[in-house]
């Protein structure tokens, strides 16, 4: 008989744990998040790395805290709706159980941020940042069609940004920071253990008083990263932003939990307790790297425009192996993921010395070929429209109003299953499209101390 730990939970949820972090409310292409500014929201980030508008600039480019002066915070709330239905074509069953219900998933996650810069001098400037540059709170029903694939997920991560800024001429400025990362994860996954007894024996499969249960895997780890960004403003009303976010290095360490009850059968007893064993999981993970141009132009007092480029190195996501503690492989999982740029426009407009209207739209590449694309992460191609309004409470503060629609085209899977289940015995197979859609608000306070 083969070992059925490869096909355990570890090997389908851990991957969610890393690269999966926000597949049903992350607005952005693969697991990023692009939800870090409340004003910027309202043009759709466009020319983040450029705008110098308020303490956000730590996160986007911080070598724009330089146009800031005296110190600035700026506290932002999102609310995040994902709306995705799953329309099934051709799926089959796993073994021993039935195909299960379809999936009709909509989940609403609220997503905090905080921004602090402070001018040391007439050269240098100081910035922290407080958000979550990526995160998950999902579930799909434990009767669904690919609940061997994925049910739940619960990710929250949290980023500290420190940053320093040198203002180098009049028209120049560079920065950087250090950003230290924590991540938790607590996944869950219907486990198939019909499908077990029927590789001992299939006259068992009616025996069995439990046929799947319920398992759970939980990791965690921090690590650390830098950015560097560099700002040129020629012009009082021109200027140009680059941004460059290092890659960080995770090495997860978590357990995995099968809640399974015990087999009055002794050979298929002596079989899942051979294969789903408690215990610890490992896994070297590398989230990749980010670099964006952007350019902010002021047209008159009333007009501006703004684009920006942003490019992420997906490449990195290759192929994933999770080991036990003693070093043997659980499963190996190929990505095959690819690099991705992401195009922004955007436009405000002073309504009034009270007043200021935003508007902006995005085009967000996928880095998920087709046939890598999964349950857990039915990513594609996505359109952003987003429109703000920013009142001016005061010469001091200020505060924005945000939304976001988002639009990701249609996600087709045809006879997928896991990687390490060939036959689709124990995940089954998934053939349908996903339909699914993004709603974003934001809310945003900033205030500039004298």
């Amino acid at each position: 008989m083969k070992p059925f730990s490869r096909y355990s939970l570890i090997g389908t949820s851990l991957s969610v744990l890393i690269f999966h972090l926000q597949p049903q409310v992350a607005v952005a292409a693969g697991f990023a998040s692009q939800t870090q500014s409340g004003s910027g929201l309202g043009n759709a980030y466009a020319g983040g790395a450029a705008v110098a508008e308020d303490a956000s600039v730590v996160w986007y480019n911080p070598a724009a805290m330089t146009e800031l002066q005296g110190s600035h915070i700026a506290g932002a709330i999102y609310l995040l709706n994902n709306n995705r239905d799953w329309n099934n074509r051709a799926s089959t069953p796993a073994a021993g159980v039935t195909l299960g219900q379809t999936a009709n998933m909509s989940k609403t996650t609220v997503m905090p941020n905080f921004f602090y810069t402070r001018q040391i001098n007439s050269n240098w400037h100081t910035g922290f940042a407080l958000n979550t540059p990526f995160g998950l709170k999902t579930e799909y029903n434990q009767d669904w069609m690919g609940r061997y694939q994925g049910v739940g997920s619960d990710i929250e991560t949290i980023n500290l940004n420190f940053a320093l800024a040198y203002k180098v001429s009049p028209v120049l400025s560079i920065g950087g920071g250090l950003n230290w990362q924590r991540l938790e994860a607590k996944l869950t996954s219907m486990q198939n253990y019909a499908a077990v007894a029927a590789s001992v024996n299939p006259a068992l499969i009616p025996t069995l008083n439990f046929r799947e249960s319920l398992t759970k895997v939980e990791g965690s780890d921090d690590a650390f990263g830098y950015n560097l960004g560099l700002r040129y403003k020629p012009t009082d009303t021109l200027s140009f932003g680059i941004h460059y976010r290092s890659a960080v290095k995770f090495n997860v360490s978590g357990d995995v939990i099968f809640n399974r009850a015990t087999s009055t059968n002794g050979a298929l007893e002596a079989a899942l307790a051979a294969n789903f064993v408690n215990g610890a999981v490992k896994s070297d993970i590398k989230v990749p790297a980010a670099a964006h141009f952007s350019v902010h132009n002021k047209l008159n007092p009333k007009w501006d425009i703004m684009a920006d480029l942003m490019w992420t190195q997906w490449s990195t996501v290759q192929k994933l192996e999770f080991l036990r503690s003693s070093g043997s492989v659980l499963s190996s999982t190929r990505y095959n993921w690819t690099n991705t740029m992401r195009y922004s426009v955007g436009t405000s407009y002073q309504w009034s010395d009270s007043w200021k209207l935003r508007l902006g739209v995005a085009y967000d590449e996928s880095p998920v070929p087709q046939q890598y694309r999964t349950a857990r992460l039915p990513d594609n191609d996505r359109f952003w429209i987003s429109g703000g309004i920013q009142y001016a409470a005061s010469e001091r503060m200020k505060i924005d109003f945000g939304y976001t629609y988002v639009k990701v085209k249609n996600s087709d899977l045809n006879g997928r299953r896991e990687d390490n289940d060939p036959t689709g015995n124990l995940s089954g197979t998934l053939t349908g499209t996903f339909k699914q859609h993004v709603h974003i608000l934001g809310a945003q306070i900033s205030y500039r101390f004298p």
